[in-house]
């Protein structure tokens, strides 16, 4: 299986591919380069600093050309809530934690358990999540630009919202 991988320093980058190589056939570029080249990748795995709006900007563009990915797995350095649904807002289909082990990483790549309607309806709910984000996040930008009151209710109405369309039906 064809694994590409994305990271915003070429440090992680090194040490992503190093990880990899030995199993899979591994592309990589570093995040914000020129070009988007996973085109026939069944994979990638993505390590960047998801504070950073300029990565966060250039995941959205990379995914939004390149929808066919089935596996998208996001290695985040922090295990708080805002990295997590942030990179499954950005279209992540698993979030692991760095350090990650080898073992794990390889695992996540391997399995197969994972149906593929469950990953398009994660990546449908993805999708809505940051939809409904960025529209509370516009709305409160657009009030306090203007001088009027945020909409405390809408912002928390759209978070809830926000948490349903994570959370998928059921």
């Amino acid at each position: 299986m064809p694994v590409h991988v994305v990271a915003d320093t070429a440090v992680k980058l090194t040490a992503l591919c190093a990880a990899l190589e030995k199993q899979y056939a591994v592309t990589s570029e570093l995040l914000g380069g020129a070009g988007v080249r996973c085109g026939g990748s069944d994979a990638v795995v993505v390590t960047a600093d998801l504070r950073v709006v300029e990565n966060i900007a250039a995941l959205k563009e990379m995914f939004g050309k390149s929808s066919h990915v089935r596996k998208r797995i996001f290695l985040i350095d922090q295990n708080a809530r805002l990295f997590t649904v942030q990179a499954y807002a950005l279209g992540a289909t698993r979030v692991l934690v760095n350090p990650v082990h080898q073992a794990n990483l390889l695992a996540e790549l391997a399995d197969s358990g994972h149906s593929g309607t469950a990953s398009i309806e994660a990546l449908r709910g993805a999708h809505e999540a940051a939809n409904i984000g960025a529209t509370a996040i516009a709305s409160m930008f657009s009030a306090v630009l203007s001088g009027k009151p945020i909409d405390v209710g809408g912002a928390k109405a759209a978070g809830s919202g926000l948490a349903d369309s994570i959370a998928g039906p059921g």
